[in-house]
């Protein structure tokens, strides 16, 4: 219990801190000072570094509180599970994107920027580094902490409904559904692995993805039109109800598959006898 003490209240603090520092950088505006380029530039260069700050702080705080082996960010196998999750991610996302095309609910256009490489890198590395930062506060601290005092149903209810408050709480309902969707999904994922890596490559993936064609760097934003890949243009209620409130993740085809996806992880989990495991 004070493990779980000590990591939740890290991230009742991360929610309460961070927007205060989203306005110190609004204060500041760095872009102000840099170019497209450099602020890119940065943004591909600090976040993979962010990224792996994350994955060590987690290391030494289950070291230093917990003493005792991260068996979840054990090597062994890591590159393989990571790659799976990047697979998987990347399939769902040019799934749904060739739905959403075809359907006309989006349509797809090159941003007006100096240079699409340098877009898409830095979109990539913001989506990974926030990606990383979800799987690890989702799995490694609500989902296995909660498990352990409540058991496994409470933690599995209680990250996805963490991910709904944390990265979900804007004005629409379809972002907070899609938040409490893929919060499940990774919850279940981890119950069922009792890893990070897999769930690390699956939502740094989707992330970076959604980053970059949404545009804009900022997890949960809906993005910068003038950075964007897409846009979706006004074509009556049927396009605009299918089309999503929030972006292409928000979409009814986005949340339906995600709902599949945890409905079969759930019955995987059942069948496993994963929710009565102590």
């Amino acid at each position: 219990m004070l493990a779980a003490a000590v990591f939740i209240a890290g991230f009742g603090v991360y929610k309460s801190v961070s927007p205060l520092l989203v306005g110190l950088f609004v204060i500041l505006r760095p872009e102000a000072s840099l170019s497209d380029e450099a602020l890119r530039l940065y943004m591909s260069l600090a976040s993979p570094l962010a990224g792996i700050a994350f994955v060590g702080v987690y290391w030494l705080l289950v070291r230093l509180v917990e003493r005792r082996a991260v068996v979840e960010l054990a090597p062994r196998g890591a590159w393989i599970e990571a790659a799976r999750g990047v697979g998987l991610a990347a399939a769902a996302f040019l799934l749904l994107m060739a739905v959403l095309t075809l359907a006309g609910a989006i349509a797809w256009r090159p941003p007006p920027v100096g240079t699409w490489l340098g877009h898409i890198s830095a979109g990539l590395a913001f989506g990974i580094a926030s990606g990383v930062l979800t799987a690890i506060v989702l799995q490694g601290v609500l989902t296995r902490l909660l498990a352990q005092a409540q058991g496994p149903v409470f933690g599995v209810v209680a990250a996805a409904f963490a991910a709904a408050w944390w990265t979900g709480g804007r004005v629409h309902v379809n972002a907070q559904l899609g938040a409490l969707i893929d919060g499940l999904t990774l919850a279940l994922i981890f119950l069922r692995q009792e890893r990070l890596w897999l769930g690390m490559g699956l939502v740094a993936t989707w992330d970076g993805l959604m980053t970059v064609v949404k545009g804009g760097f900022y997890h949960g934003d809906d993005g910068n039109a003038a950075r964007a890949f897409i846009f979706a243009p006004e074509q009556g209620s049927l396009i605009s109800w299918l089309r999503g409130p929030g972006g292409p993740d928000t979409s009814v085809p986005a949340l339906a598959g995600g709902a599949l996806v945890a409905g079969f992880l759930a019955w995987r989990a059942f069948k496993e006898g994963r929710f009565t495991r102590a």
